[in-house]
Order: C-alpha cells, then sequence, then structure tokens
C-alpha cells in the first residue's frame, strides 16, 4: 500500500486533523527522566545473569543424545502437541477411545472387512 492510499484513507475516515495536530506536538522527555530510564535499564542489565557454561553444556549434551537439535525440536513439538489435544479433546477422542475398549461404546461397531469398503462413501462426490 502507497503512502498515497493511506493519505486517502485518512482523508475519507476524516483523521486529517487528528494526524496534523499529532505532527505538530513534538513533546519528548526531558534528559533527566531519559536518564533515569536508562539508569534503571544498565541496573538491570547487571543483575540478570546469562546461563552459565555448564548450562549450555548440558543442554547441548541433551540435545546431543536425543540426536541433535532436530530431533530435540521434533520431541518438543510433539510433547506440545500431546498437551493439546489433551487439553482440547477433539470430538473424535471418545469414539477413538471406545474403539479401544475404553469408556462405553454407545453403540459404536466397527466391522473390519465385511462388505464394500466404499459403500459409505456413496453420494459423498
Amino acid at each position: 500500500m502507497s503512502e498515497h492510499d493511506t493519505e486517502k484513507r485518512h482523508e475519507a475516515a476524516g483523521l486529517d486533523p487528528f494526524f496534523a495536530a499529532a505532527r505538530e506536538r513534538s513533546e519528548r522527555p526531558d534528559a533527566a527522566l531519559r536518564g533515569r530510564v536508562m539508569a534503571d535499564a544498565m541496573r538491570e542489565m547487571e543483575t540478570r545473569r546469562p546461563l552459565s557454561r555448564r548450562a549450555w553444556e548440558r543442554l547441548r549434551a541433551i540435545a546431543a543424545a536425543m540426536g541433535g537439535a532436530p530431533a530435540f525440536a521434533t520431541l518438543t513439538l510433539a510433547a506440545i502437541a500431546g498437551v493439546w489435544v489433551g487439553l482440547a479433546q477433539p470430538g473424535g477422542a471418545d469414539a477413538v477411545a471406545a474403539l479401544l475398549g475404553y469408556g462405553d461404546t454407545d453403540g459404536l461397531t466397527l466391522e473390519i472387512g465385511a462388505g464394500d469398503a466404499f459403500a459409505n462413501l456413496e453420494g459423498a462426490f
């Protein structure tokens, strides 16, 4: 989107007076405030310690034992997906649980190899 298009949208919305007023005000924090903010930031940076070399080495060793960074990332993603599925509990989970013999089946039947495999697809296309 070009600058001209943006200006046209602002005109159409009646926002030009507000943008003009904002351009006229060029208030900046005074030097004392900026100095206090920077002093606070520097103090925080000094109190925070990065992870020790030993912690990084342990993390690298764990990742290497699992097959490297790609395997570690895959395992992490699988764990997150497992937690997500466990918390979200999709509607089909009850049917799968019943199929595996957990919980009430509610009339669910599974006939393997009986009849036409594509019979249920009639009229689906």
